[in-house]
């Protein structure tokens, strides 16, 4: 907490009047910074534009904000423990999250639909996809 309070210029005990532990800390963090995503994926939702389009930018924009967070949610989960009732919350909640943004530009069937949400969904989560890469073009061809 000492190190966080020094970053954010604030007291460590300021930082306890709002949270209990360092635990509950990083878990705000971590979903402040996915609602932003989420935000942002929503945005690109909305715009005028194919639905393969809306997909390449999704994908892009993830993997970016993944990127950026330099591991911070591997980090936190380390803290936590990988089996912790609150890692396995924020995995779900995330997943859910991209799960409903995925429906709506992913094709098929619902199981088919389903199929290739999870594909990316785990790829997206477990890997860095970058527009530049061999295979993104192909990961897009078998999400649209």
């Amino acid at each position: 907490m000492r190190d966080i309070s020094k970053t954010l210029k604030v007291s460590v005990g300021t930082l306890y009047n709002y949270y209990d532990n360092q635990e509950n800390l990083w878990c705000d963090v971590f979903n402040k910074m996915w609602k932003e995503t989420e935000i942002s994926l929503n945005e690109i939702l909305l715009l005028d534009i194919s639905k393969v389009e809306k997909l390449k930018q999704i994908i892009i924009k993830i993997s970016n904000d993944i990127r950026k967070r330099n591991g911070y949610g591997y980090k936190l989960f380390d803290k936590l423990g990988r089996n912790e009732i609150n890692s396995e919350i924020l995995i779900y909640n995330v997943r859910e999250m991209l799960n409903e943004v995925f429906k709506k530009v992913v094709s098929g069937n619902e199981l088919q639909k389903e199929a290739k949400i999870n594909i990316i969904i785990t790829l997206l989560l477990n890997s860095n996809i970058e527009e530049s890469d061999f295979l993104f073009e192909e990961y897009i061809k078998i999400l649209s």
